[in-house]
């Protein structure tokens, strides 16, 4: 991720390090190894004018948790992970792919992150919920740093079934993969304002989303 002047001038850098840096090989001291992949979805300037990247982790330790100029500092003991609930925790996920975002000052400076994920009940323990696949597709930002985003979710979201969701009146759909969505998010990544699936029968995704 850089940012370059018009001149072609490298204004500032963030996560350029070598596959063997991110593994802790070249990194004495580094015990952690952000194996997944890391992959950036989009970049974007919010209408609150602090820049923003939706990205995507295959697995739930990819470099989006580390600072991005520094693989040993992570986002969370910096305090600049937004935290949340089981839905925000990528806790037994293995290769799924999950949904990252980071929001950054102008200056490349990162200020918060925050993942999303997909549950199920766990088939031996249906009390325990599972993260699975949650793939964001696009996102805004409105001016008060609302956040939306869609995409595509392989298990269930939260409140799928324990609140009754309508679109226009019509009841949504009983879930089957993928369930294509709309999440609504405060400007803290963490306060969840709406989840809505959008399913009327079948699978689905959404891919485009615009905020004012």
């Amino acid at each position: 991720m850089k940012a370059y002047r018009y001149n072609g001038d490298l204004v500032w850098n963030n996560y350029d390090f070598s596959q063997f840096e991110s593994s802790g090989r070249d990194l004495p001291g580094f015990t952690t190894d952000y194996c997944p992949d890391a992959i950036p979805v989009r970049v974007t300037l919010g209408l609150d004018n602090k820049l923003y990247m939706l990205a995507e982790g295959a697995g739930g330790n990819p470099i989006w948790r580390a600072d991005p100029k520094d693989l040993k500092k992570t986002l969370a003991s910096q305090g600049k992970w937004a935290g949340g609930d089981a839905f925000n925790s990528t806790d037994g996920a293995n290769s799924g792919h999950m949904a990252f975002v980071m929001k950054y000052e102008q200056t490349g400076e990162i200020l918060n992150q925050q993942n999303w994920v997909s549950k199920y009940p766990k088939p031996t323990n249906p009390g325990l919920l599972v993260a699975n696949s949650f793939r964001a597709n696009d996102f805004s930002v409105s001016e008060d740093g609302v956040m939306s985003m869609v995409g595509g979710a392989a298990s269930y979201l939260p409140d799928r079934d324990t609140v009754a969701q309508n679109i226009n009146g019509q009841p949504v759909g009983v879930y089957s993969p993928y369930d294509a969505f709309y999440l609504e998010i405060g400007s803290d990544m963490r306060t969840r304002i709406r989840s809505l699936p959008f399913k009327k029968t079948g699978s689905g995704v959404l891919s485009s989303v615009a905020s004012k």
